[in-house]
């Protein structure tokens, strides 16, 4: 059985890395590399499923990325919120913080 599988259940998505926050937990993803829209898609869909995270956070290596990733989560409305940034902007205010 793959990872993020269960018998009788639909696949999920494990994410980078969670962040316990007040609010809920926040998941993040570090996005290198373009998904087709179609696996963005499921992505989507399946953080919108658990409802597990109160948030999923993007770290896209482009400005291109990001936005693809803000358009599919969008078509999810208000069942899933996401925001996404620059990874290089968000390494560089964690260097900050250090």
């Amino acid at each position: 059985m793959a990872a993020g599988q269960g018998i009788g259940r639909q696949p999920t998505h494990r994410p980078d890395m969670v962040i316990v926050e007040a609010h809920g937990l926040v998941a993040v993803e570090v996005e290198l590399t373009r998904k087709s829209e179609r696996r963005l898609g499921q992505l989507m869909a399946a953080w919108a499923r658990q409802g597990r995270y109160h948030e999923v956070r993007y770290l896209c290596r482009s400005a291109f990325l990001s936005g693809l990733v803000l358009a599919k989560a969008r078509e999810h409305g208000a069942d899933l919120v996401v925001r996404s940034t620059l990874l290089a902007e968000a390494l560089l205010g964690f260097r900050a913080t250090v």
